[in-house]
């Protein structure tokens, strides 16, 4: 009886995850499309999602432009997009989408791209519901903050790689509760190919290699000298074998930015972001503190 329950109330939050999909799909379909704008990282994204399909190269310059191409950034979100792309017929150019506005050609191209956003949706939704199965309430809180999220205008196609990133993360940290529980070979594999995921979707994630390979050695000789606990150093030692494979698979794409821009570093947009920020940024640090002050919450009428 109590397995019936269970499978009921999955299959009604299966329903609504799918009815909020479809209806987010109707209402943004009825808005017209706008390209990003340009040096955006959703024009960057954009781009290199094309370049993926088009012309199998991982960069967000125009492959018309003679020599090597110079600017990259992680690639997993823009080739998870052009995976989308095969359900278009290119016999239209639309790489010319990018760019242009009110051609009607271009609608199609935008439909696809709200599909792939909205599956990375599907599948965020499907995964939290998975993690709270036991409390509904915390999954109902979850859902509404999403939607009022998401039905802002444009925020779907902006925070794509952080709906992505959000489906790979928290189904890292359950094949990783996995991997400290179970002692199988499947579940580090698996939990490995969703941590170098991670890496490639967005490279602040990359830290985290190094902070495990330094903290997790540290943890393994306290418990060795002071807990004796042989179980423990099982757990700290798949986690370090998880952490290692990781690091491992991420080399051959730094190699790759090394043998053709001499930079070792997952994305250029780091360096371009800076550049950006030190010559358009000038207010003095007191106008800084000032705006931080203006636009915090106002929550016990101290303002």
């Amino acid at each position: 009886m109590k397995n019936f329950y269970e499978s009921k109330k999955k299959l009604i939050f299966w329903s609504l995850i799918v009815f909020i999909c479809i209806g987010i799909y109707s209402f943004k379909t009825q808005q017209n499309y706008l390209p990003p704008a340009i040096n955006g990282d959703a024009h960057q994204y954009l781009t290199m999602s094309v370049n993926i399909f088009k012309h199998q190269i991982i960069t967000h310059d125009s492959p018309l432009i003679e020599g090597t191409p110079s600017n990259y950034r992680e690639f997993f979100y823009p080739l998870y997009i052009s995976v989308f792309y095969l359900f278009l017929d290119w016999e239209f150019d639309y790489s010319l989408c990018i760019l242009e506005k009110g051609n009607q050609n271009c609608e199609l191209f935008y439909d696809i791209i709200l599909v792939s956003q909205i599956f990375s949706l599907f599948l965020l939704l499907i995964s939290f519901q998975s993690f709270f199965l036991k409390k509904p309430k915390i999954f109902i809180i979850f859902l509404l903050i999403s939607l009022f999220i998401i039905l802002q205008r444009g925020m779907l196609f902006s925070i794509g790689p952080e709906l992505l990133s959000a489906v790979i993360l928290l189904n890292f940290c359950i094949f990783l509760r996995k991997v400290f529980c179970y002692s199988k070979s499947k579940y580090i594999i698996i939990s490995s190919f969703l941590f170098i995921s991670l890496i490639l979707i967005k490279n602040v994630f990359y830290y985290l290699i190094f902070l495990f390979l330094i903290l997790i050695p540290f943890i393994f000789i306290i418990n060795y000298f002071f807990k004796k606990s042989t179980h423990d150093n099982d757990i700290y030692l798949r986690f370090f074998i998880v952490t290692v494979i990781t690091y491992i698979m991420i080399l051959p794409y730094q190699l790759r930015n090394v043998i053709h821009f001499n930079d070792t570093a997952l994305t250029k947009r780091g360096m371009e972001m800076l550049t950006l920020r030190n010559e358009f940024l000038k207010p003095s640090y007191k106008k800084l503190t000032e705006g931080f002050y203006y636009y915090s919450p106002n929550f016990f009428g101290y303002k």
